[in-house]
């Protein structure tokens, strides 16, 4: 018999066929479905966590928000993420992610960037471009969000820097359709 076991997580998100309606999500009563994680043995043991509000020396918000040590001190080059539920687009016919970030990250040093899950290359990819849609990506990142490889013809992405304010960012999602 097993001496040992191991124990592992296993996040099963919902499916949402967006042909019959649209999704939306304010995060007022709740992680709604979306679930943190990150890189075992990382400290903080939760770099990234759902709160009803934020308050501090920078920002102040009353609804509810995905950020990165809400309560504790900025810390570069951390690792972590955060899975929605599973979208189906492929009968919608004006896909459109939609959604407001605050940036407060060290400019062109740490960043932030949106992914999907390529079942058929069965590799985390990218969305979108420096100058796509609006507000979507601001510069080069040096930490290399969602490990985007370096060659001399690609230099990682993301959003970045400080924007002292909620913006809205937003990006056409045909490529799914």
């Amino acid at each position: 018999g097993c001496v040992e076991s191991v124990t592992k997580p296993l996040i099963i998100s919902p499916y949402y066929n967006l042909a019959t309606g649209d999704y939306f999500e304010d995060f007022n009563t709740g992680a709604a479905n979306w679930h943190s994680d990150q890189p075992a043995n990382s400290l903080p043991d939760s770099i990234w966590t759902h709160e009803f509000s934020i308050a501090g020396n920078q920002i102040n918000h009353n609804d509810g928000a995905w950020v990165t040590l809400g309560n504790d001190i900025y810390k570069q080059n951390l690792q972590a993420w955060v899975y929605s539920p599973c979208y189906d687009f492929t009968a919608s016919s004006r896909p459109m992610i939609a959604f407001d970030l605050w940036r407060d990250v060290l400019a062109s040093i740490d960043g932030v960037v949106l992914e999907f899950y390529n079942n058929s290359t069965r590799q985390w990819e990218l969305i979108g471009n420096i100058g796509e849609g609006i507000n979507w990506y601001q510069d080069f990142t040096l930490s290399r969000p969602g490990n985007q490889t370096v060659d001399v013809t690609n230099f990682p992405i993301g959003w970045t820097g400080r924007s002292g304010q909620f913006e809205s960012a937003r990006l056409r999602l045909d490529q799914f359709k």
